[in-house]
This record gives structure tokens, sequence and C-alpha cells, in this order.
């Protein structure tokens, strides 16, 4: 029976254990019914009220609050899971103290964590959007540009000052928030079909990727934890003008985290990393002026295609970063040069010790350079190559430190008269056509300055000096620099002007080449057309030809025939201004040298000038120099001064003694020449004779360069003179004084003036009117009267010579006479009285004729030649 009972008992607990299970699973069937039909109502519920509320009028005003600072707008939203929600063409335009940007979704799908907002966090996770545009602009807008419709903002403002009257402020908004603060996150979000991505003047529009991640911290920290883009055949767009239409972006990037409102504009760009790689065409660079400011001296333009890969690590360039440019056709105008050609541009960035070194390379083939305003044929440079050099350089910098070394290899420059723009249209100096030269130049650039050396080197240009033209090769260098941006003026130092082989090819008679140099050891430069300078030069000069000819308006000098000055120095002050090319306080040393035939040993000079006008010729002129006692091998040299008559000659072989001194002040000028010979042998009026000439001449002018002298003062004498070719009794002698006159030097001497003669006898002039028979045979009685004295007017010009108004008087004697002697002509008459008796002669080219009748007022009445 126990048994049995036992049985019963497990079986009773068995029961009571299902029971007990049933019971348990009928109360969660209970409760999980209840969950479900609680869950379907609240999601019916969410639904209900998510939806009314997201198309609600009043939830968007609600929003809309400060339209001037924000504003959000959309044309449908729902939700059906709690907490995901789907919107179609939401459009959002925010503005802070230092940005306002715009976003514009065609679609989108997020999920948002409703309980975090009450503990003002906005979580936004896993969104899927598509035709998206975004545009930011930094430029400190005090409005919202917006792509919402301007009837929608105006609506959503009327609308909210009705609901929330005096919260929605339009003018003078308070930009300084002090509502708490919100963290704003959103995770794994794509974006599909961006159409485009605007930033301040830069838009790219096209097909594209992007996903990305993003958390914020209002007024505080904002982190852009990672973002990847693909933006794939798009226009980029550059001050609303399209300069590519096929570039491709790959980026791959991550920003902050970093506080915005400490790193305003650019400076939030040193907190990111990134990797860029950008490929593409584009059809013109005009945009690219605006990387060296606002200056209205550069433009730019042409095509060219890009490949980058620029790589920032917290906004610093870094090793793999990597550029290459290539173009085809490019034009660049500067300072109103325009420079086209082809070119290349490789850049990378290597590290060295601790620092990173970034190296751009560009190399232009075939580049021309033209003035805009000539029409000339340009010249070409072959090669340039510039080098772009920086060290640890941050996409944040506004003026990095870059250096900029600019080689200019040999280059022929061809028809420099295009350069004439650079000097004054009436200055005195033009550069001739057809010229050209070879340049060299190296520039430097860096954020304190530009440095440019220059060479320049030419054969056989023409150059325009006052009024001759000369062709010669010259040599120019010089150390150009400059702090000035606009390049308006230089400062330069070792400027070298160096000329050789220098010929005149206006005056037949320069058959000699003369060198030159002008050196500048420090000046400042004013560009421009012309250019300005003012400075203390260093001249030096082989040859004085290029200063008597340059200033005499291409006329010769009378002193070239004569004296000339060799290795001339000195210093000078140059101005070269809009009117003239002037040098003034001009003092110069050097040596003078005579024609080789006058044997005179070379001798110092110095000189000076108060001021040399390229235009006017020279004033203020002072020379000095001192000719100390020469022997000239040969006298005959002074027959070229004489008429070639016959009158007077001088036989060669004969030596002379010379000496002089030459004081110039001022341009008026005084000259002093002693010459005397010994036993010289000469013709006088066609009588041979042998005696000791003496000149002593004594010039003065105030117009030295016009070579036409008083000479007052002058003497000329004969002593100890003997016939040769007949016997004389006795020796003879004269002496000439001028006591007023003129005289023009050149070969021969012209002038005139007044004289008085002293003399042994009238033998001489005598001998010109007798003939072999003596046919008046008193007048031999003549010459033993001594000591005659007298007085001539006497011409000299290049045809011969003429002698009027001769008068000698002596012991009884009275002699007057008129002379005419010419190449072709040889003309003469004389009146003397002696004793109470006179006579008339009259002789023209060895024929005579004898007046006894009325002999004085035959000489008086006679019909003389002018």
């Amino acid at each position: 029976m126990r048994v049995k009972c036992e049985k019963c008992k497990t079986r009773s607990e068995k029961i009571l254990e299902n029971n007990q299970k049933k019971c348990q699973i009928n109360m969660f069937n209970s409760w999980l019914i209840k969950v479900i039909v609680g869950l379907i109502c609240f999601i019916l519920i969410y639904q209900i009220t998510a939806n009314m509320l997201l198309q609600s009028d009043y939830f968007k005003r609600s929003v809309n609050r400060r339209p001037e600072r924000n504003m959000y707008h959309w044309d449908t939203a729902w939700t059906i899971i709690p907490g995901v929600i789907r919107v179609k063409n939401y459009q959002m335009s925010v503005m802070t103290q230092s940005n306002t940007w715009h976003l514009t979704i065609d679609s989108a799908r997020f999920s948002l964590n409703p309980v975090g907002l009450l503990k003002r966090s906005v979580r936004i996770g896993n969104v899927r959007s598509s035709g998206v545009s975004f545009k930011l602009d930094s430029r400190n807008n005090q409005k919202i540009i917006s792509a919402i419709d301007d009837r929608i903002i105006t609506d959503t403002i009327n609308s909210n000052r009705e609901i929330f009257p005096g919260n929605t402020r339009i003018d003078n908004v308070d930009m300084e928030d002090a509502r708490p603060q919100w963290r704003i996150s959103i995770g794994k979000a794509t974006i599909k079909n961006l159409y485009s991505l605007e930033i301040n003047d830069y838009k790219w529009s096209g097909t594209g990727r992007v996903s990305g991640s993003f958390c914020m911290i209002t007024r505080d920290v904002m982190h852009v934890r990672h973002v990847e883009a693909c933006l794939e055949q798009g226009a980029i767009d550059v001050h609303n003008e399209t300069v590519s239409d096929n570039m491709s972006l790959q980026i791959a990037a991550r920003l902050g985290p970093f506080v915005p409102r400490d790193n305003r504009g650019a400076l939030m760009l040193n907190y990111l990393e990134s990797s860029v790689l950008v490929k593409g065409d584009f059809n013109q660079l005009e945009f690219a002026k605006q990387y060296i400011g606002d200056v209205d001296w550069f433009d730019i333009n042409g095509k060219g295609y890009l490949q980058a890969e620029l790589c920032l690590d917290n906004g610093l360039f870094c090793e793999d970063t990597s550029i290459l440019f290539r173009s085809e056709d490019i034009v660049t105008e500067v300072k109103g040069w325009l420079f086209e050609g082809s070119g290349i541009l490789n850049g990378s960035i290597v590290r060295i010790g601790q620092d990173l070194h970034s190296t751009l390379d560009l190399h232009l083939g075939n580049a021309s350079v033209q003035h805009s305003e000539k029409s000339d044929e340009p010249f070409q440079i072959p090669n340039l190559n510039a080098t772009f050099q920086g060290k640890n350089i941050r996409i944040a910098d506004d003026d990095p430190d870059v250096t900029i070394q600019i080689e200019i290899p040999q280059t022929i420059v061809n028809d420099l008269s295009r350069y004439n723009v650079f000097f004054p249209d009436s200055g005195g100096f033009e550069i001739l056509p057809e010229s050209e030269c070879i340049l060299q130049a190296h520039l430097s650039a860096t954020q304190t300055g530009v440095s440019a050396k220059v060479r320049l080197h030419g054969q056989n240009n023409g150059i325009r000096l006052g009024q001759q033209d000369f062709r010669g090769d010259f040599d120019l260098q010089a150390h150009l620099k400059t702090t000035d941006p606009d390049f308006d003026v230089f400062h330069m130092q070792d400027m070298f002007l160096k000329l050789r082989n220098v010929h005149d090819i206006t005056s037949a008679a320069s058959g000699y080449g003369w060198s030159g140099s002008l050196v500048i050891p420090e000046t400042t430069v004013k560009t421009g057309t012309p250019v300005e300078i003012s400075s203390e030069v260093e001249i030096g000069l082989s040859h004085s030809k290029p200063v008597s000819n340059v200033f005499s308006s291409g006329q010769r000098h009378w002193f070239e025939d004569y004296i000339h000055f060799e290795d001339l120095t000195g210093k000078a002050h140059l101005d070269i201004n809009p009117e003239v090319i002037r040098l003034s306080k001009v003092s110069l040393a050097g040596t003078g040298v005579v024609s080789p035939e006058y044997g005179i040993n070379p001798f110092a000079i110095n000189a000076s000038s108060t001021e040399i006008d390229f235009n006017k010729g020279i004033s203020g002129l002072n020379l000095n120099f001192n000719i100390p006692h020469s022997v000239i091998p040969d006298l005959s040299v002074v027959n070229d001064y004489f008429p070639k008559t016959g009158a007077i000659a001088i036989k060669p072989g004969r030596t002379g003694l010379i000496s002089a001194s030459v004081n110039i002040s001022n341009n008026e000028g005084i000259i002093e020449l002693d010459l005397a010979g010994n036993n010289t042998h000469f013709w006088l009026f066609d009588e041979y004779f042998r005696g000791d000439p003496m000149f002593r001449i004594r010039l003065n002018t105030n117009n030295i360069l016009g070579g036409v002298f008083q000479m007052d003062g002058s003497q000329f004498s004969l002593k100890n003179v003997d016939c040769i070719e007949k016997d004389c009794e006795v020796s003879w002698w004269s002496d000439v004084q001028v006591k007023s006159g003129t005289v023009k030097i050149g070969k021969p001497l012209t002038g005139n003036g007044k004289v008085e003669l002293h003399m042994r006898d009238t033998g001489p002039i005598l001998a010109l009117f007798q003939d072999e028979s003596r046919a008046v045979r008193w007048l031999g009685d003549i010459l033993l009267i001594r000591n005659i004295a007298g007085n001539a007017q006497m011409q000299l010009n290049a045809d011969g010579m003429r002698i009027n108004d001769l008068v000698l008087e002596g012991d009884n004697l009275l002699l007057r006479a008129k002379l005419l002697r010419t190449v072709n002509l040889d003309k003469g008459i004389l009146y003397v009285r002696f004793r109470g008796l006179s006579l008339g002669i009259e002789m023209e080219n060895g024929e005579r004729s004898y007046k006894f009748i009325n002999p004085r007022r035959w000489y008086d009445r006679y019909n003389w030649p002018d």
C-alpha cells in the first residue's frame, strides 16, 4: 500500500509542476501580447504623431525661429521605423561668425536618436543621401546666401513674427550665441550623386560619391573623423568661370579635432590630414592671376593638363605630395611684356632631417617674348628653367616662405630697337633697327624681395648718339633688387656697360674704332617707359672721338685733325628721365695725343663739364693741358694750313720746335702756341729762301667747339733770310704782328685781320712787281732804305690769300699795294713814291704794266675785285 501511495505522490507532483509551467507560459504569452500590442500602438502613435509633426507648418517655423542665421526647409519628410527618417528636397542654410554654408539634398534616409535630444545631443547615423549640393562661403557675409527660394525665407520670417513676436531679429544680428551647447554627430554618412561642391569662389560639379562621419559641440570642438570622396569627370568653376570640363578628384581626409571659433577660415586647414589625387584638363589659366594678389600689371591665359597628389599632415604638405602640369599654350603678360610658349611643371616633397623640403621645377620651351605695344617679331627663349623651393609649407599659409630661382640661358633677343621705349624720345640716344644681342639672366625671389642678375652681349649693334650713328659690340651686366611688390622701383648695383670696336657709320672719315665703359656702383631705378635713373657713374673712353662727334650735331670738330684724347677716365652724375639723358659734373683725366706727323710726345690732360646733354651738346666745358717743348721732325706739315697757291710753303726735311698751352673754361678758351724753325728752306711768292721762321700764336674764343678764334697779339717773324737760287747782299728779316683779327682753324686756315709790319726793306714785295729788265732802275734804290714799317689788311680763305691796303713807309718812301693770290690768279697793283718820283705797277699772272701818269690817281680808282 505504501508503494502505491508513493507512486501516487510522485504523479501528483508532476501534475502540479506541469500545471505551474502551463500557468507561467500563459502569463508570458499574455505579457508578450500586451508588449506587441503596445509596441504596435506606439509605432502607430509615433508614425501618426511624428509624421504629422514633420509635415506641420508649425514645426517648420519652430526650427526656423532665427531664419536670418539658420534656415531649414523640406518638401516632404516621413518616418515608419521609429528613429529612422526619410526626407525629400531638403534645404539648409546656416551662418556663423566666419562662414555661411548651404546644403541641398534630393532624398535622404537617416537614423535619429530622439532620446538624445533631451540631453541636447543630435546623433544621426546611417545617413544615405542622393542628389547633394554643398556650398561654403567663408568671407564673413552678414546675410545668408541661400539656395532656398526667397519666397520661402520671406514667408517663414513673417510667420515667425506672428508666432514668436520679438524672437526673430533680422537687423543687428547678435552673433554671440549664449544658448547651451549641443553635441551633433553624424556617423556612417554616404552620399550618392553628389552634384556640386562649392567652397568660396571654387566650384566642382559633376558626378560624385562621398562617405564619412562628423561630430561637433557647438561653439567648441569639431571633428570630421574621416571622409572619402570620388568626384569623377566634373567641371571646375573659379569666380563663376569654367576652367575645366573634366576634372576628377579622389579624396581621403580627416579634419580636427579643433575649435572652429579659434581657427576661423583657412586656419582650420592646419588640422587637415588628407590625400587628394587630381587629374584633368584646364581650358583657361586666367584664374591663376589671383594667387599673386590684386595687381593690374599681370595677366595669364592658356590651356594645360594637371595630375597631382596632394598629401597633408595636419595642414603640412608631406612626402607623398607630387604635381605634374603640362601646357602647350601659355600666354602671360607682365608689365606690358607678352610671354608665350609651352611648359612642364614638376613638384615633389622630400624629408631631410626634421624638415620637409618642397621643390617645384618649371621648364618652358620655345617661349616667345614681345612687348604688347610693338608689332615687331618676338624673340625666342629656347629653354627657361624656374625652381620654387620651400620648407615645411602649410596649405593655410597666405605667404609661404618660398624661394624662386629662374635661369634664362643664352637667348637671342632680336630687334633691340623695340626697347627704345625705355629711353626718352628726345634724349639723344636710340638703338638702331637690325640690332640683336644674347641675353642671360638669373632671378631669385623670396618673401623679402626679388633679385636679378642680367647680362647682355651684342655684336655689330647700331646706336645713335646725338646726330651720329655708330656700330659696335657691347656687354652689359647688372644686379637688380627690389622689395616693391609692384616692381616699380629697383635697387641696382654693379652695373657695367662696355663698348668695343665702335665705328662711326655716319661720317666716312671715321676709319678707327673706339671703346668705352660706364659703371654705376649703386643706384635706384624707377621702371617705366622711360626708366628713371639718377646716379653717380664712372666713365671710361679709349678716345675722345665719340664726345667730339656726338655733341657737334654730326659736324667735324676743328681739332680732330690735330689732337685727340685717349684713355679718358673719370666720374659724372647721370640723369635719365622722360625728358632728357644728361651727364653733369663731369670730370675726366687722360692722355693727349697729337697727330703723329707732328712728332709730339703724349701729355696729360684734365677736362670737366658742368653738363653734357645727349641731344643738345656740351656746356660749361673746362680743359687744360701743356705741350712741352717738342721737336717737329718735318716742319713742312704746317703747309696744310697755308693756301695752296705757292704764296708761302716750307720745303720738307727741316725740323722745328713747338710748345703750347691750352686753357678752356666754360667753353671760353685761350690757346698759346709757339713754333720755330732753324735754317728752314721755304718759298715766299715764288722766291726760294732759307731762314729762321717763328710763329707766336695767341688765340682766344668764347665758343671753343666752333673753332673761330680771335688772334689779337699773334706774331709771325722771319729772321736771317737768305736767297738760295740767287745772291743776296745781306740777310733779310720781317716781323708781322696781328693787331686785330679772327681765324677759323682748318686746313687751310681761313680768316682776316689787321696787321702791323716791320721789315728790313721792301725787297720781297718789289720782287713781285719787277721784271728782269728792271725797266725802272731807280726802284732798286728803294732797297737801300732800312727799317720799313707799315700795316695791312690780310685775308685767308680756301681759294688763296688777299692783302688789301698794304702801306709801308720809310725814309722818303711810301709804298701802297694790293695783292690777290689764288691757284688760277696772281694779281696785284702797286703804288710807290720815292724822293718825289712815283710809279704805278699792275701785275697779273706774270704780266706787268707800268703807270707813269698820275699813278696815285690810277691806284685809288682801280676797280679792285671784292
